[in-house]
């Protein structure tokens, strides 16, 4: 019996150190995405997507009991765009107040937010492609006839 709880004991101890050091990596790997779009890339385009937790659910209680699911979102947060949870009821409308960076969510929602980002990171680059192709033409048209107006006018 001592036997038994000591091998369970340092099983617990060795899992519970590699989660806390995968949850650190995760914490640091979503504040480089975070500056990554922000200063590198310098996108202000918000993106949603849906958070699946666990098919069980039993990481989403909270939620399921006032019928909600989360989404993960890049967005604006006090003047500066982060990575995000958001809750939305089934219809879509979304719960005020219940929107948290990822960074200071829960490991369950933080690990599985982290799965979703190289997905999340091609619709953003998806949406940035759509809105340079709707753009480009009418810009490049605009800026054209206004340099022949300018050079007209001179």
């Amino acid at each position: 019996m001592k036997n038994d709880l000591s091998v369970s004991a340092r099983k617990l101890k060795e899992a519970s150190t590699r989660l806390n050091n995968l949850t650190d990596k995760a914490n640091k790997s979503i504040k480089m995405v975070e500056e990554f779009l922000s200063k590198s890339c310098s996108i202000s385009t918000s993106s949603s997507t849906s958070l699946k937790i666990d098919p069980d659910g039993k990481a989403l209680q909270r939620n399921k009991l006032i019928g909600a699911d989360y989404f993960l979102e890049y967005r604006k947060v006090k003047n500066t765009y982060r990575l995000v949870t958001v809750s939305k009821q089934s219809n879509g409308v979304e719960m005020k107040g219940l929107e948290l960076p990822i960074a200071d969510c829960s490991r369950e929602l933080k690990l599985a937010a982290i799965t979703l980002l190289p997905g999340f990171l091609d619709k953003i680059t998806s949406q940035i492609s759509d809105q340079i192709d709707s753009s480009e033409i009418i810009t490049e048209s605009v800026y054209d006839a206004m340099c022949e107006l300018t050079e007209q006018g001179e």
